[in-house]
């Protein structure tokens, strides 16, 4: 046997032993390699896709900003022209209230100035023709206390008594 060398050895070891699954882990890498290549063209086709989207999307959403600014301008317009008409039938309400409490304020000093008058002269009550109590006092009918209020006719809707809550 002829005498080999260490470094033939060693060589012809490496050759038998990784050479083979060097050849094999090359083809994997070639493989995988493809397999890199469709998956980049699949992203890529996913990022063309989501950027369509996306495109539309911005185009819906703009459409949808328009409509919302045109909204709000026809509700805000309309709750400006609400307000400004319930300004107006509260100031009107406002109005009439105070009118109709400085009538009854002018009433109630006719009524005062009335019964001040009375209470410096006294005189006969005369029965008035609505109703038959509205001069009534206590001295006519022997009593201690009203019947009706002072204020009676005041009210001459309503037939108030003493125990009637106003």
């Amino acid at each position: 046997m002829p005498r080999v060398g260490v470094y033939d050895q060693v060589k012809k070891a490496l050759q038998d032993l990784i050479a083979p699954e060097l050849h094999s882990i090359r083809g994997d890498m070639h493989a995988m390699r493809a397999d890199i290549r469709v998956l980049d063209q699949k992203i890529d086709s996913l990022d063309r896709k989501v950027d369509g989207v996306d495109a539309r999307l911005t185009v819906k959403i703009d459409a949808l900003d328009e409509k919302i600014g045109g909204l709000d301008v026809r509700l805000t317009t309309k709750i400006d022209d609400l307000d400004v008409r319930l300004t107006s039938k509260v100031d009107s309400l406002r109005t009439e209230l105070v009118a109709e409490i400085r009538r009854v304020d002018v009433r109630i000093d006719g009524v005062d100035r009335e019964l001040r008058t009375a209470d410096r002269h006294p005189r006969t009550p005369r029965r008035a023709r609505s109703s038959p109590h509205l001069f009534d006092t206590m001295a006519d009918r022997g009593e201690c206390r009203p019947e009706r209020p002072l204020l009676s006719w005041v009210y001459p809707y309503r037939d108030i008594d003493a125990s009637n809550e106003i």
